[in-house]
């Protein structure tokens, strides 16, 4: 057992060196070694994954010296929160912080994963954790698919199909519908296409707006949502009450997200919008839309409009932080 006095000193002069280099691994090792002539197998788990870190950094800075390309350099305050690191290797609020250094700044996003596991791990929240990791784990995707050639090299804002799976879990845990449909959640019946539900779509549409609007809603509430929207696209040609036909429209989109119909929630808020441009729940399910399916430019000038209207909605705000991490804008996605 080393001498607490002397191991104190050891360590002391390890941060030393660790603060005139915060990112060279040889120091952090030093201080792994300290802690393993402690005993202390939580933090070793930590620090390990830390050297691993910067072992990765190391190897970006051969590989762009090698390829003769500028490395990537991390900014003073970026290697401060190392410097944190090494008083506090435990923190899930710094390995949280490093982990997005490693996502934003470094693109190493299976190092910025392991960072925010490991502040999971420690007892991090897993509200701000959770997305974060599957944000990480969608970037890992990408670059595994672009070194296999599926992928071309770009910031995936138009092709990163993969994203889809996880961006729909991020946003229902996040950011769904603003405003309630005005029908119960748990009247919704879900079914498959039955013998009803055929017969109900062979019957012709009836003639009058108001007829179309009360079918709909019978046809949402049962979950037939092809008949909901031939209903209301012929409600659309002598269109009623602006309120009815908002509620209308985002009803079925309401219902169509419950069901993952993605191509269909575009098309009925992109609807609904129509009837109350001035709303900005109309423009933020718009925007999620475009965001569920891939259509990301539109997605973030849909949820900037939202926040024209109502500054600072955390809902907006929490959208587009999983649509920034999409499009790689990791800055952007940070200060969402």
């Amino acid at each position: 057992m080393p001498d607490p006095a002397y191991a104190k000193l050891r360590s002391s002069q390890t941060i030393a060196l660790i603060e005139s280099s915060p990112l060279n691994p040889v120091s952090w090792t030093t201080l792994a070694d300290t802690v393993r002539g402690q005993n202390d197998p939580l933090s070793i788990k930590s620090l390990e994954i830390i050297i691993a870190g910067l072992k990765e950094i190391e190897r970006v800075n051969e590989e762009a010296g090698k390829n003769k390309v500028p490395a990537p350099r991390l900014s003073g305050f970026s290697q401060s929160m190392f410097v944190r690191l090494a008083k506090a290797y435990n923190s899930p609020t710094l390995l949280k912080e490093v982990g997005l250094i490693y996502l934003r700044d470094l693109s190493l996003p299976e190092t910025a994963l392991q960072h925010f596991e490991r502040s999971l791990m420690l007892g991090g929240p897993e509200k701000e954790l959770r997305p974060l990791t599957e944000a990480a784990a969608v970037a890992v995707q990408r670059q595994i698919a672009r070194l296999n050639g599926q992928e071309h090299a770009h910031s995936g804002i138009t092709t990163a199909q993969h994203a889809r799976p996880v961006a729909t879990s991020i946003i229902r845990k996040t950011g769904k519908m603003l405003l309630p449909a005005r029908f119960s959640q748990a009247e919704t019946i879900k079914l498959p296409a039955t013998t009803e539900e055929e017969q109900e779509s062979a019957r012709p549409l009836p003639a009058t707006t108001a007829e179309c609007l009360s079918a709909a809603e019978a046809a949402i509430k049962k979950g037939f949502l092809a008949r909901a929207e031939a209903l209301l696209l012929k409600a659309d040609q002598r269109p009623g009450d602006k309120v009815d036909m908002w509620q209308a429209w985002t009803n079925l989109g309401q219902a169509a997200y419950e069901v993952n119909d993605t191509p269909l929630v575009e098309v009925a808020f992109k609807q609904a919008l129509k009837y109350d441009p001035d709303e900005m729940a109309s423009h933020f399910n718009a925007a999620l839309g475009y965001h569920l399916n891939q259509k990301f430019e539109q997605a973030v000038a849909a949820y900037a409009k939202a926040n024209e209207l109502e500054p600072k909605h955390p809902k907006v705000w929490c959208n587009l932080g999983v649509l920034y991490f999409q499009m790689d804008a990791y800055e952007q996605a940070e200060a969402a």
